[in-house]
């Protein structure tokens, strides 16, 4: 079974009642998908924490980190700039899916950030901070998801896997 821990980023700490059910989302989300939720961390919006947090959280080695919250425009969303940084690369399809299927929504989305990124074979996701935003997103990229984590792991089986040398 996959493993995912969760960063949730705002101007709250782990008690507050946004924390609360946001994680509460997320985590019957990844039910849904068969993940197992290793951890939930909450994160202040500061550059530094965050960047402290995702390292931690790579080096344990989950096959899925979600960071949800600080991808929008404003002054104190850079999440996508942290993860961008630390990644070894970005999957830009998921980003776009999660613009257009929000944008059923609000056409705010159209200014998130949000996506999806690499490192470590670790599968990378910055969703939007609000519990429903969040939902929206995840059930967007819907089996993506876990076809990512296989992929990245060599278990995909819907197309031959990917070897050392490449495709």
């Amino acid at each position: 079974m996959s493993e995912a821990q969760v960063i949730i980023c705002g101007d709250f700490d782990s008690s507050s009642e946004k924390f609360a059910t946001t994680s509460q989302v997320i985590a019957s989300c990844l039910i849904k998908s068969g993940i197992n939720l290793a951890s939930t961390f909450s994160c202040p919006k500061n550059r530094g924490d965050l960047e402290e947090i995702v390292a931690n959280a790579i080096e344990s080695k989950p096959n899925l980190l979600i960071i949800a919250g600080g991808s929008g425009i404003g002054p104190g969303n850079y999440t996508p700039q942290v993860v961008s940084r630390c990644a070894d690369y970005e999957i830009p399809g998921f980003g776009e899916l999660i613009r257009q299927k929000s944008a059923e929504f609000s056409a705010n989305a159209m200014l998130g950030r949000g996506g999806a990124w690499v490192k470590n074979r670790i599968l990378i996701l910055v969703l939007a901070g609000n519990k429903q935003a969040v939902r929206q997103q995840y059930e967007a990229l819907g089996d993506l998801i876990t076809e990512a984590i296989e992929s990245l792991n060599n278990r995909c089986s819907n197309r031959r896997p990917v070897t050392e040398e490449g495709c």
